[in-house]
């Protein structure tokens, strides 16, 4: 999943079966990117694209747009939900962050929960309680779906969209680029020392996926 995501592809199941090495996936999630020779920065390229999308879908001019940029400020006035799903159009990102909720209306749900967890524990086990809340919240959270309309405030910082840009079609990858971001990718979920790290290493023989 974390493969998938980095690179914004689908690996199917099928496939999965077969990745036994580091360099397997690095192989698949090559034949899966548009492929250059030329090393470019991914992460500069990506940056590229973001602030051309926002020149395009908000007007702004090009020294507006900075990595600390908050697209929540130059979006001010105009429907988030709009600027949003142009922005990706633009952008062309095969991943992107979903609409948010607005500020007041999670802090609702939120008190919703405690509310019902707080009654509940006066005359109820506390396990009884605790699940009694999780389904307020869930049932909450599926019937405010709709109000989905503020762009997420994780991503509102230009910087933190740079990881989804890099998914888009209009990005070219080197072998080497998709090798570094893959071992990357497999010391951190497999909490490896960086020379315990091969391409040709088995992983679960010699790397210990379990």
């Amino acid at each position: 999943m974390a493969i998938e995501e980095a690179f914004g592809v689908t690996i199917e199941d099928s496939e999965a079966e077969t990745l036994v090495t580091p360099a397997a996936v690095i192989d698949l999630v090559f034949g899966k990117l548009r492929t250059s020779d030329e090393r470019v920065c991914v992460t500069q390229r990506a940056f590229y694209l973001i602030r051309k999308g926002l020149i395009r879908t908000l007007g702004v001019s090009r020294r507006s747009v900075t990595i600390h940029s908050e697209i929540r400020l130059l979006a001010k006035g105009k429907s988030e939900p709009q600027v949003w799903d142009d922005l990706r159009t633009a952008v062309g990102a095969r991943r992107w962050p979903a609409l948010a909720r607005p500020g007041w209306l999670v802090a609702c749900l939120w008190l919703l929960s405690a509310s019902i967890f707080g009654v509940l524990l006066v005359h109820y086990h506390w396990l009884f309680a605790a699940a009694a809340a999780g389904v307020a919240a869930m049932i909450g959270s599926r019937l405010t779906v709709r109000y989905r309309n503020r762009i997420p405030g994780p991503y509102s910082r230009v910087e933190k969209l740079v990881p989804m840009a890099a998914t888009s079609e209009a990005i070219l990858w080197t072998r080497d680029q998709v090798a570094a971001v893959v071992k990357k990718l497999v010391i951190e979920q497999l909490g490896l020392r960086e020379y315990h790290y091969r391409e040709e290493a088995d992983f679960v023989k010699e790397l210990g996926m379990g």
